[in-house]
C-alpha cells in the first residue's frame, strides 16, 4: 500500500474516533473502550516513529481534546460530572502517553519546556504571570509558524499544561487568550497545508501569463515544467517566485522549473554552495508546498542506490537538505 495513502487513511480513522469520543463526552454518553483503544493505537503509529509530530494531527487533537469542566453546570447530576471527568482524564493520558518522548530536545526547545514545566507545577500561582505565558507562546509560534511539525517534547508539555489548567476547575476568563495561543501553535497558517502532488493546467496557464515562456512550448502537456526550465533565467524565476502574486499550485509548479534549472546548471558547471542558498531558503520557508516535489527528486536516487555519481545533482541537494532539517527537528519527512 502506498505510504501516503496509508497515512491519510490512519488520519481519517483517527478523526472519526476523536469525533465519537468527543460527541459521547459532550452528551454524557458512554465512551466505547474500542474507540479509545483505536485512537491510542492510531496515535502511537502516527507519532512514535519520529521526534516530531505533524501540526495537522495536533490541531485535530486540540479541537477534539475533550475537556468539559467548563460545562459542569449543564449536567444534571454530580455523578455525570465525575464520569465525564474520569473519561476526559483517561483520554488525556492516552494523548500524553503517545506524545511523551525520551529523546533529548535541542537547547532552545529544552529552555521552553523547562519554563512550561514550571508553570504546570502550580497553575494557580502562575496565573499572575499570564502575560509572560502569552509572550513565550508567541515566540514559539513565530519559531514554528513556517513548519508543518513541532518537536514532540514541546507538544507534550503544551498539552500537559492545558490539562493542568483544567484540572484546577472551571475555565477562567484570563486563560482564553492562552488557549488561543496554543491553538495557533498547533495549527498551520495556510488553509491548504497539503502539498500539491502534480502540475495542473491552471498553474501552467497562470505561469505562462505571469512570467512568459517561448511560444513553441505553449500548449505542451506532460513534462512542460521540465521542458521550460532554463538555467539562464534562474534569477528571473527566483524573483518571480518571491515578488509575483502566485497561488500554491503556481508556486509548486514554478519551484519544479527552478529546481530543474538548477539541475541543468549543476550538470554543466561546478557551482559554489552559496549559489544554492536562494533555493534552500525558499524550500525551507514553503516546505508544506514543496514536500511532494522534494520527495520526487529524492525518489530518483532509489533508481540507482549504489551509484549516486550518475544521479541528478539536484536530487543529492534535496536529500542533504532533508537530512539537515530532520537533524534540527524542523521536518519529519
Amino acid at each position: 500500500m502506498d505510504i501516503d495513502y496509508r497515512m491519510e487513511s490512519m488520519k481519517r480513522q483517527l478523526e472519526l474516533a476523536l469525533f465519537k469520543i468527543d460527541a459521547a463526552l459532550r452528551f454524557s454518553e458512554p465512551v466505547r473502550t474500542s474507540d479509545l483503544e483505536l485512537a491510542k493505537n492510531l496515535l502511537q503509529e502516527l507519532f512514535l516513529p519520529s521526534t516530531c509530530v505533524p501540526k495537522e494531527i495536533l490541531s485535530t487533537l486540540y479541537c477534539g481534546f475533550p475537556y468539559f469542566y467548563e460545562a459542569d453546570l449543564s449536567f444534571s447530576s454530580f455523578e455525570k460530572v465525575v464520569r465525564i471527568r474520569e473519561l476526559s482524564a483517561a483520554f488525556q493520558c492516552t494523548v500524553l502517553g503517545t506524545l511523551e518522548t525520551k529523546e533529548a530536545p535541542d537547547d532552545q526547545t529544552r529552555q521552553w519546556v523547562e519554563q512550561i514545566e514550571g508553570w504546570t507545577e502550580d497553575v494557580q500561582k502562575n496565573q499572575a504571570h499570564i502575560d509572560e505565558w502569552l509572550n513565550l507562546l508567541d515566540r514559539i509560534h513565530l519559531a514554528y509558524k513556517k513548519s508543518e511539525f513541532l518537536p514532540k517534547a514541546l507538544a507534550f508539555h503544551l498539552f500537559k499544561l492545558i490539562g493542568a489548567c483544567f484540572d484546577k476547575g472551571p475555565v477562567q476568563e484570563s486563560y482564553l487568550n492562552f488557549y488561543a495561543r496554543i491553538a495557533k501553535i498547533c495549527a498551520s497558517e495556510v488553509q491548504n497545508s497539503k502539498s500539491p502532488k502534480w502540475v495542473t493546467g491552471e498553474a501552467q496557464t497562470g505561469l505562462e501569463e505571469k512570467i512568459g515562456f517561448p511560444e513553441e512550448f505553449a500548449g505542451l502537456g506532460q513534462d512542460w515544467e521540465f521542458i521550460v526550465a532554463d538555467a539562464s533565467r534562474l534569477d528571473e524565476f527566483l524573483k518571480a517566485y518571491t515578488e509575483l502574486n502566485l497561488n500554491i499550485e503556481e508556486k509548486f509548479t514554478l519551484m519544479i522549473i527552478i529546481a530543474e534549472s538548477y539541475n541543468d546548471l549543476l550538470w554543466e558547471y561546478e557551482v559554489d554552495p552559496g549559489d544554492l542558498e536562494p533555493l534552500r531558503k525558499l524550500l525551507i520557508e514553503d516546505f508544506f508546498i514543496h514536500k511532494e516535489g522534494i520527495r520526487y527528486w529524492i525518489e530518483t536516487l532509489d533508481e540507482n542506490p549504489d551509484n549516486h555519481e550518475d544521479s541528478f545533482p539536484i536530487a543529492l541537494f534535496m536529500k542533504e537538505l532533508v537530512r539537515s532539517q530532520e537533524l534540527e527537528n524542523k521536518w519529519a519527512f
